[in-house]
């Protein structure tokens, strides 16, 4: 990807493998964050590396906060084990995807976060890349057709 520059990247997904593509393009193509752009169907909280969790605390924290999903999310958050992208942003799914603080800097770096659901359709209208949400509103891609780039 040395002959990245003038492309834009589209990550699709919030799953660890659109995390891990992210932190490639920063760390080995040398792509700025402002090269990509970031469509999150939902907000995900995310284990800690450093949070040195085990596979028990999440059953265990919801056990203790009697069933509710939210409030053992922000409590494994409170004591280090749990993260999220956006402190301003409440998660609504749990994938255990695991990753390390540096990781969250990189992802944090990225400004252009489209959060309107699940994309439904990719198309173009010749020149620029159009994004579709169904019954919310598309979002035209920030490069046209010929230097935009989907993962």
């Amino acid at each position: 990807l040395h002959k990245s520059q003038g492309l834009k990247f589209v990550v699709l997904g919030a799953g660890k493998t659109a995390m891990d593509s992210i932190v490639y393009l920063q760390t080995t193509a040398k792509v700025k964050p402002d090269g990509i752009a970031w469509v999150i169907p939902n907000d995900v909280w995310m284990i800690r590396r450093e949070g040195r969790g085990g596979p028990w605390d999440w059953p265990r924290m919801l056990l203790k906060k009697d069933g509710n999903f939210e409030e053992a999310c922000k409590a494994l958050e409170a004591v280090g084990k749990f993260t999220r992208l956006d402190p301003n942003v409440k998660p609504t799914k749990f994938r255990f995807p695991v990753i390390s603080d540096n990781e969250v800097k990189l992802l944090q770096k990225v400004k252009t976060i489209i959060r309107r659901g699940r994309a439904t359709a990719i198309r173009t209208d010749g020149s620029n890349v159009i994004v579709e949400f169904g019954a919310k509103p598309s979002w035209e891609a920030f490069g046209p057709v010929d230097k935009c780039i989907f993962v």
